[in-house]
């Protein structure tokens, strides 16, 4: 649980929430986005407290996106991109920008994925 002060500050800025389904959120959040959970809907690794890390299996489907689906994507003026699809971080895609907020867009993968050089972000072009 958050501390009173955590809080406050939290309600005071634009929050984006990654949130689990069926699990109740403390944040209002501006922005909701209901993610798989690791381990169960989706791949992923989890770490040990002596930083070992331990792979998680995939044991069912779900309809939700990973945090790196919502996560991944900005453009060349470094708005972030949130979209549907399959592409590796660091590759450069296109999207199709179907919405926007003040602080991002959505929108819907179109093209293959290129393999981005080593160290660049990934990049949506809208």
């Amino acid at each position: 649980e958050f501390s009173p002060a955590a809080q406050a500050h939290l309600a005071s800025i634009p929050t984006i929430v990654l949130e689990y389904p069926h699990i109740e959120s403390q944040i209002a959040a501006d922005v909701r986005f209901t993610t798989a959970v690791y381990g169960i809907h989706a791949t992923g690794t989890a770490y040990r407290m002596d930083e070992t890390p331990i792979p998680l299996r995939k044991v069912c489907e779900s309809p939700y996106p990973t945090d790196e689906t919502v996560l991944r994507g900005r453009t060349r003026r470094n708005t972030t991109v949130n979209f549907s699809g399959s592409a590796a971080a660091g590759a450069l895609v296109d999207v199709r920008i179907e919405s926007a907020s003040s602080m991002t867009l959505r929108g819907t993968l179109v093209g293959p994925a290129a393999v981005a050089p080593r160290g660049l972000h990934t990049e949506a072009i809208a």
